[in-house]
């Protein structure tokens, strides 16, 4: 006689089928809440906004004229969640009332470069990079001139815009 209940094991291939999707989507939602944090945590620079940050030099009259002068300045960087206050500098060209200032980064491979006064050149140490005091590229690999930064003169003292990072 034939039993009734009887599926030849059909019903419990379904239910191991069953339990074997539910434990595969388990397993998906699991690593989903790991791995998409992970992933935005990884991305999160890309969709931030550059924020620009505007830097007193100091005073006009200070800046020898028709020379390349290194001034230093604080700037906070932001690294993650981490704000830190960094020293760092520019070249600045005084012209009269005009000024130009100049990114101390090569443009090549993002070596500081220096000022050669008797030279009156600045030079990339790394691989012979050269450029005229108004930044222009007279020698070497670098593909373009100095970075410039805007700069304004405001009650005596002088202003930059920080922006992008520095090429």
């Amino acid at each position: 006689m034939v039993d009734p209940i009887d599926d030849g094991g059909l019903l419990d291939k379904s239910r191991r089928k069953f339990l074997l999707y539910l434990w595969i989507g388990a397993q998906s939602i699991l690593a989903a809440l790991i791995v998409i944090p992970g992933i935005r945590y990884l991305l999160q620079p890309l969709y931030e906004k550059v924020q620009s940050q505007r830097v007193q030099l100091g005073d006009f009259r200070a800046i020898p004229e028709g020379e390349p002068t290194m001034v230093e300045y604080q700037v906070l960087q932001r690294a993650g969640y981490q704000i830190k206050q960094d020293q760092e500098f520019v070249y600045v060209l005084r012209q009269g009332d005009k000024l130009k200032v100049f990114s101390p980064i090569c443009t090549h491979m993002g070596c500081n470069v220096a000022w050669n006064t008797e030279a009156g050149e600045f030079h990339c140490p790394c691989h012979g990079g050269k450029y005229n005091k108004e930044g222009e590229v007279i020698a070497g690999p670098p593909p373009k001139s100095l970075r410039q930064y805007p700069s304004e003169i405001e009650d005596g003292s002088v202003w930059i815009t920080l922006g992008e990072k520095k090429a």
